[in-house]
């Protein structure tokens, strides 16, 4: 299995996609969720590969009542 990052490389790679990624940091418009989104991508032409990345993100259910941590990231449940 792939990480993210080594599958966003095998695509590009697919893709003939070289060089550095064009990096976009969204607006933090949660200001209180710790977390932020950042999208990299490679482009040529009508071609193109993006990575979608959330820094300080997690991971639950839907619909889980439990709070996450550790491994799992940060999730806030409302």
């Amino acid at each position: 299995m792939r990480s993210a990052e080594q599958t966003f490389a095998y695509w590009a790679e697919v893709a003939g996609l070289r060089g550095q990624p064009t990096v976009t940091l969204y607006p933090d418009v949660v200001a209180d969720d710790e977390s932020t989104v950042e999208r990299r991508t490679l482009s040529a032409g009508r071609i193109e590969v993006s990575l979608v990345i959330v820094h300080g993100g997690g991971h639950t259910l839907p619909g889980a009542s439990m709070k996450a941590g550790g491994r799992l990231g940060a999730v806030r449940l409302h």
